[in-house]
């Protein structure tokens, strides 16, 4: 049987549930890095979020479920924010500021 899960997403469970931002950005880097040098990069907000956190159930029985899974993706979505700033903040392209 596979695992449904990616690598990134499988990481990004115990980063989440510990709440180390430092290490979900540096997750969120590596993946960003990797879609941008493969040309499969995707601005689309729930598909960034998606890509650590996993795809959003369409509707969650329970309302711990619910404020779980949002904790989760507006976590995922900071994290891939704070990533992509880093990555393609227009002062890395200026002369002599090379990262």
């Amino acid at each position: 049987m596979s695992d449904p899960l990616t690598k990134a997403q499988r990481a990004f469970i115990p980063i989440q549930e510990k709440g180390d931002l430092p290490a979900a950005v540096t997750l969120a880097r590596s993946v960003v890095t990797g879609a941008l040098l493969s040309g499969n990069f995707d601005d689309d907000v729930n598909g960034l979020a998606a890509s650590l956190a996993g795809q959003v159930e369409p509707e969650p029985k329970h309302d711990d479920v619910v404020w779980s899974v949002f904790c989760e993706q507006l976590m995922a979505a900071l994290a891939m924010g704070i990533a992509i700033g880093q990555l393609v903040h227009p002062d890395v392209f200026k002369t002599g500021r090379a990262r």
